[in-house]
């Protein structure tokens, strides 16, 4: 049994209350065990930790630019990490996926998940992640029982009204109201499914004035089928770098996620569409050239800045059948099936 001295540990015969010690020759050791004395034993109640309440599935990723940003991208060294991961953090639960597909990586919410891919891909990991989904329960009636968080808001008086309205349309329901100075405080229970991008549309509905914060709060009864994304993405049709020329006339359509010059593929998700409904689109294409025309008129050409996501707000952003690519350079995001024919196929199956 050692104590930390300095930068070094200190072999110690007696600790006391309060004392930070190591222990060396207990193999097997977990959250909640107890080393107590074989002469005269004392048993505690163990540390309950929290269950996670949000899963997500890590692949290997299968992106046609595989290997390019990434030192790390066999499906081995991906599970092994994983496993070694569950070792050290007692808040994650971490299984093989039935079909062998991948690894299922249950958490305390998006937070908690992006932090081990933010993790992972500053260690040179390449992976694709799936959509999370909440980890659902039942009851001993057979009821359905889904995780509810408790939301509080702090938002200039002004823009109360649009927070209630935000709230409410993801399944929250308020559960007290007062002013504070110029601002009012709101409290909600909302189920876990529904915080889900609700801090962008907050900020966007109050002119980014509000500030929220939501932790786990109980299990309750399930509140039934959400909205989900309403437009429809622009994808890719082939494998190739973007064109100033071909961005310029979809920028018209709705908002882009990539800029001129980058390297994109067939499958792969590079704006969103103003309308509902996904649309094929060739970001490849360029200005034919004749007699009677220069290649300086691009130059001429206004694109507006692509839309960047962080790790948290593009795994909020997908939906089930969509992917997010995560590389140690890059954030993509993809269709499960790139093919576009496949994903025809898929969408008449169902």
């Amino acid at each position: 049994m050692f104590t930390f001295e300095e930068l070094g540990q200190k072999e110690q015969k007696e600790v006391y209350a309060g004392d930070i010690v190591a222990v060396v020759g207990v193999d097997d050791a977990d959250i909640g065990d107890m080393v107590t004395s074989r002469d005269h034993p004392v048993v505690l109640d163990p540390i309950k930790v929290e269950q996670p309440t949000m899963a997500v599935v890590f692949e290997a990723s299968t992106s046609p630019l595989v290997g390019r940003e990434g030192e790390i991208v066999g499906s081995r060294q991906l599970r092994e990490r994983l496993l070694k991961e569950a070792e050290s953090n007692i808040s994650m639960r971490i299984t093989d996926v039935e079909d062998g597909t991948g690894m299922e990586v249950a958490g305390r919410g998006v937070l908690h998940l992006s932090v081990l891919m933010e993790t992972m891909r500053r260690e040179g990991f390449e992976f694709q992640v799936g959509r999370p989904q909440v980890v659902f329960k039942t009851d001993e009636a057979g009821n359905k029982l889904e995780p509810i968080e408790e939301a509080t808001v702090d938002v200039p008086s002004e823009y109360a009204g649009k927070a209630i309205e935000v709230f409410g349309n993801a399944g929250g329901e308020m559960t007290d109201m007062f002013q504070r100075g110029e601002d009012t405080h709101l409290v909600f229970k909302i189920p876990t499914r529904g915080t889900m991008g609700l801090r962008t549309r907050l900020l966007n509905a109050t002119r980014g004035e509000a500030t929220m914060f939501h932790h786990f709060s109980e299990y309750g009864p399930y509140r039934g089928e959400m909205a989900h994304r309403k437009n429809g993405m622009m994808i890719s049709m082939s494998t190739g770098k973007s064109v100033a020329y071909a961005l310029d006339t979809l920028q018209e359509r709705g908002r882009l996620f990539v800029g001129p010059g980058e390297d994109c593929y067939e499958g792969m998700i590079v704006g969103e569409s103003a309308k509902e409904g996904d649309m094929v689109v060739n970001v490849e294409k360029s200005k034919q050239l004749g007699n009677q025309r220069s290649s300086n008129a691009d130059k001429a050409i206004q694109l507006t800045p692509p839309v960047t996501f962080t790790l948290e707000e593009a795994l909020e952003f997908i939906e089930d059948d969509e992917l997010v690519e995560v590389t140690p350079q890059s954030i993509r995001l993809r269709k499960r099936l790139l093919n576009a024919t496949d994903r025809k196929k898929a969408a008449a199956g169902k």
